[in-house]
């Protein structure tokens, strides 16, 4: 392994930021432990990660109490998952990242658990990373050559410009540090306190043609959109979803006039001028929020609500992001404001439309690809399903809300339910 050593800045704004270069390499020693050449020392009092290059740590855990056979029989149940496979210990100590290896009962299977901490990479560098293990796994090579890798270095472009923000910026709030450090310990107890309920809702690929077709055909002969704003696939889930949970949440807490946030994960990398390549390995999301009260909610329809969200990624470019990174350089204890207020997060990784390929360890695909965690709360993660053109959307939240929002009757007409709450 290189002996050299870097720091990942996080800097006075909470942000991250690169610095320096660390060799991209899997080792396999002969004792059977695997190391990728990066990782690091959290320490969000100093605002750095300090990057040790000492590689990820090797778990072997008991083998599972729990079969093949037995997942597959039950569809790998959300529940049965997470009691056997939840990744939900926090990856905050000297290593950043984990692989965890075990075995299933009876021999007949085995399950490989990642993780990785939000400093090091967001969603499209861990799918590099994974591909990336995959690879050397099944054919002693990189997924990705080299030379198109840009690895543990923070490019300029998420860097503050040292200007002024040119927007308000609401999804940015100044937090007092007393506060964000009560937020996690909070949050977990919480959760510990009160489950969450998930469930995984599948869509074909012809659903999808149909689902957005019906969500456009709500469209008003008085609207009129510019092209740029006419509502994606993704646009008229994320709408449906949004105003379900609105919904659920105005039946269980009546407040007409309190707003529900709908946050939206953002790349980044497509969305910069220039553009930064897919292989840029780090953290290089943002969010979009859309701010709806229940009132606004209810007099539109689900088409004039994913044009809400169209307009707002379509303005999500080159000088709002920049904006953005300058506002939040402002501070270092700024914060996305949603994490202390009511919101709904959907994040989309279906863009890795590889990934059941990518994982292929030399024995054909996987079974099953999936995240499976007990602390899901008012969110929505878009996967790629096994079949072409498919999706799988994992949602969670507080019991009463789950039951009242998948009870929505567009969710019901375009979507199979995988748990229990299809009896609902």
């Amino acid at each position: 392994m290189s002996e050299e050593r870097s720091v990942l800045c996080v800097g006075k704004n909470g942000r991250k930021d690169w610095r320096g270069d660390l060799e991209r390499k899997w080792c396999f020693p002969q004792k059977g432990h695997v190391c990728l050449a990066l990782c690091g020392e959290l320490d969000l009092a100093a605002g750095e990660v300090k990057l040790t290059n000492e590689g990820a740590q090797l778990l072997f855990l008991e083998p599972a109490s729990v079969s093949m056979t037995e997942l597959k029989t039950r569809n790998f149940d959300y529940d049965l998952c997470v009691k056997h496979f939840n990744a939900d210990t926090p990856v905050a100590d000297e290593f950043l990242l984990k692989i965890a290896v075990q075995k299933l009962d009876n021999n007949d299977g085995m399950v490989l658990r990642f993780s990785a901490h939000h400093s090091l990479c967001d969603i499209n560098s861990f799918y590099l990373l994974v591909a990336d293990f995959c690879s050397q796994v099944r054919d002693k090579k990189f997924k990705f050559p080299a030379e198109e890798v840009i690895c543990c270095k923070r490019l300029q472009y998420m860097n503050s410009s040292g200007e002024e923000p040119v927007f308000p910026h609401p999804e940015v709030e100044i937090v007092a540090p007393e506060k964000v450090q009560k937020f996690m310990p909070d949050l977990f107890a919480d959760l510990m306190a009160n489950p969450r309920k998930a469930e995984v809702l599948s869509i074909s690929a012809e659903k999808l043609k149909i689902l957005r077709k019906e969500v456009h055909a709500m469209k008003r002969i008085s609207d009129s959109e510019e092209v740029a704003c006419i509502p994606s696939t993704n646009d008229c889930i994320v709408s449906i979803l949004y105003r379900a949970f609105t919904r659920s949440e105005q039946l269980v807490n009546p407040d007409p006039e309190r707003k529900l946030t709908m946050q939206l994960a953002v790349n980044t990398r497509f969305r910069r001028t220039p553009q930064v390549a897919r292989t840029f390995f780090g953290n290089g999301s943002l969010t979009v929020e859309l701010y709806l009260t229940w009132k606004e909610v209810e007099s539109q329809n689900a088409y004039e609500t994913a044009v809400h969200v169209r307009r707002l990624i379509t303005g999500f470019g080159e000088k709002y992001i920049q904006s953005c990174l300058n506002k939040m350089d402002q501070d270092k204890s700024c914060m996305f404001s949603s994490l202390f207020h009511p919101k709904f997060t959907t994040t989309n990784w279906n863009t890795f439309f590889d990934w059941y390929n990518d994982a292929n360890l030399g024995q054909g695909t996987p079974e099953k690809l999936g995240t499976y965690s007990r602390f899901l709360d008012r969110i929505c993660l878009v996967l790629p399903g096994k079949e072409e053109g498919s999706l799988e959307l994992i949602v969670g939240g507080k019991p009463e809300i789950m039951n009242n929002a998948l009870d929505d009757h567009l969710i019901r007409k375009f979507f199979k339910f995988r748990n229990n709450s299809a009896n609902i």
